[in-house]
């Protein structure tokens, strides 16, 4: 009975250490997220003072440069995005790497990054060409999972039309797999708004902390 009891306290013990060692695991991961955010946000306070940023941003000044923060892969690291011109032309830039890092852009067209989801959409309509995907933010970088690819098309009586090519992991797929499987991708998605902030010193200390 003793040597019973003693297995019993044994087994107890061993649990207790095991369910603090995940408490302690998941504690110390917060930790240096928590850490790791705070460098990132220290590097893009840097980075919207910097010559680069406004060469990234076509047409844009220092003076209408703006900013918004968002979090695309909802790892507790922030990504910014910035315009200098609403959102007319964008890029979108990632800590990695211990580097500020352009991940990806947006020019005539639509950006939009689910809040609840790792997706992003965004499409463009340019001299006749009206491209769209769906991404997600992995291991450092934008991977597309879905695409469209549109082009103005003129018959041989001139009459015109939008010609489509749709893609499912880059493999070429029919209009009607494509959009059952945006469809499923975008399930029960909650769009994030993109708050754009003028790249002020006040608004980098507030926003990017």
């Amino acid at each position: 009975m003793k040597v019973l009891n003693v297995y019993k306290r044994l087994s107890l013990l061993i649990l207790v250490g095991v369910l603090s060692l995940g408490v302690h695991s998941d504690v110390t991961l917060g930790a240096t997220k928590s850490a790791k955010n705070a460098e990132a946000t220290a590097a893009y306070r840097y980075f919207l003072m910097s010559d680069q940023v406004i060469e990234d941003n076509i047409c844009s000044t220092k003076e209408d440069l703006q900013f918004a923060v968002i979090d695309i892969n909802h790892d507790g690291i922030k990504e910014i995005v910035t315009t200098g011109d609403q959102m007319y032309h964008a890029c979108v830039y990632a800590y990695i790497d211990d580097e500020v890092k352009m991940i990806d852009g947006a020019f005539s067209g639509s950006y939009v990054w689910y809040k609840n989801k790792n997706l992003v959409y965004r499409n463009s309509a340019h001299t006749g060409c009206y491209p769209e995907s769906y991404s997600q933010f992995k291991n450092g970088k934008m991977v597309v999972l879905a695409n469209a690819e549109g082009w103005d098309y003129f018959d041989a009586n001139e009459n015109y039309s939008i010609k489509y090519k749709y893609y499912i992991k880059g493999k070429k797929t029919t209009k009607q797999k494509y959009n059952a499987y945006v469809k499923k991708l975008k399930s029960n998605g909650k769009e994030g708004k993109i708050s754009l902030h003028a790249n002020t010193a006040s608004n980098r200390k507030k926003y990017l902390k």
